[in-house]
């Protein structure tokens, strides 16, 4: 055998065995030595849960004539028959800059007066009218100037929230003077207006943040002891290396924040929370949603001072490794239990509370829909008494990543911001 053919054969082999591994990963891993898999590139768990798993389904449905066993596919759903129509996004106007900076950038949506407002991650501003009408397959966007676009490129968007005629800013920005990767988190509010926003700073965390993942952000208007203000999220990970500072007092990360909108003092709500992606508040009520490590997705019924015990007690577990491990109780040990968790892992995104008329059972009531990144789905979820559980979870499969959600009353309709790429797609009840 000559050298060329053994340089061919052995390549041939060494290129069908990374895929094999790269295939078969979560089921070998276990037998794969510590020491080896802290030397594979941390994206191979991204390429295998992106790539692979979804390829290894389609597999097993094709092959597996019961894999789709109960699945219902939209429009039908359990409970009603719902569309979904999506719109690409267009510029109304002509500008240099473009909408998003890729094909994969994530944006927030939100309402006000009759029109849908984009804030996107590279912190450009867009409006559109609310109803863009069933004849359509595009949105048009008109740009709004800020002085966001002069704080740019180092300011990135992680919410934008609506109140009052008063729009809300949550975004990190990497600090150049310090040291590399540091990142802090940041809040800017400003009066509303369709020509230009001017934002004021009202909350800066000088505390670097060195994890991959500066996430959260989530804001809601909250009153606390007769004092106006807005609960925030602060989260920042990195995989299978969870740090102290959401136990840590000292520190905003890894806590629900309350601001106070008069004095701007913030205080703790609540501690031990990993990466909230979801935040709602109904009246004395707030439940948010929150990213577990390698499995546990949590809804938390989110109380002040509750201690919900991360990185110390965890559903979920680590990516990599067998030898650590999250305690599995909370209540055991002096943590609130969350109110459900999601095994597998679904990539929880935002929460809402939708009314019983946009299903259209006038007994089915306490409805709230989750979305999700990774699962490309949304779950219909149905709380018992007190929020304190979870009656029933129903999958709406949308095939697109979620990230933003909002149910507009008007139309009884709502809202989806997907990704990948980036579409805005309207849910509604084709009975009603």
């Amino acid at each position: 055998m000559n050298k060329k053919l053994i340089f061919v054969v052995v390549l041939c082999f060494s290129f069908l065995s990374v895929i094999l591994v790269v295939l078969n990963y979560k089921t070998i891993r276990h037998i794969i030595p510590d020491s080896i898999k802290d030397k594979l590139p941390s994206n191979i768990l991204t390429f295998h849960e992106n790539i692979m798993v979804p390829l290894q389904e389609i597999t097993t449905s094709v092959s597996n004539s019961s894999y789709f066993y109960n699945v219902v596919l939209l429009p039908e759903t359990h409970f009603a028959s719902i569309n979904l129509k999506r719109y690409d996004f267009k510029k109304k106007e002509n500008y240099s800059d473009p909408i998003f900076e890729d094909s994969k950038t994530k944006y927030y949506v939100d309402l006000f007066e009759d029109n849908i407002f984009i804030t996107t991650f590279n912190a450009n501003i867009f409006f559109t009218n609310n109803n863009p009408g069933e004849n359509k397959n595009e949105i048009l966007l008109s740009k709004i100037n800020s002085n966001l676009n002069a704080i740019k490129p180092n300011l990135y968007i992680l919410d934008s929230f609506i109140a009052d005629s008063q729009i809300f800013i949550s975004g990190f920005q990497y600090d150049e003077d310090e040291a590399k990767n540091c990142k802090k988190f940041r809040l800017y509010r400003a009066n509303l207006n369709y020509q230009k926003i001017k934002f004021k700073e009202i909350y800066n965390n000088n505390e670097c943040a060195f994890a991959k993942f500066m996430q959260a952000g989530r804001i809601q208007k909250y009153t606390l002891n007769d004092t106006n203000g807005i609960l925030f999220s602060m989260g920042e990970n990195e995989i299978d290396k969870p740090n102290k500072l959401p136990q840590d007092d000292n520190s905003a990360y890894g806590k629900i924040m309350f601001l106070n909108l008069s004095t701007l003092e913030t205080q703790v709500f609540s501690k031990g929370h990993r990466n909230p992606q979801g935040l709602i508040v109904e009246g004395e009520t707030i439940i948010s949603t929150e990213h577990g490590p390698h499995g546990g997705d949590e809804i938390n019924k989110i109380v002040k001072g509750n201690n919900y015990g991360w990185p110390s007690a965890s559903y979920g577990t680590y990516y990599n490794t067998d030898k650590k491990k999250y305690l599995k109780s909370h209540k055991k040990f002096g943590f609130k239990e969350p109110v459900f968790t999601f095994i597998p892992a679904i990539g929880i995104s935002e929460i809402i509370k939708i009314p019983n008329k946009f299903i259209g059972k006038k007994d089915l009531e306490n409805l709230y829909f989750v979305s999700s990144l990774n699962g490309k789905s949304l779950f219909l979820i149905k709380f018992g008494d007190n929020n304190e559980r979870i009656v029933f979870s129903e999958k709406i499969f949308i095939n697109q990543r979620i990230r933003d959600l909002k149910y507009i009353k008007e139309n009884n309709s709502v809202i989806l911001a997907l990704e990948h790429p980036p579409e805005l797609a309207i849910l509604k009840n084709s009975g009603n």
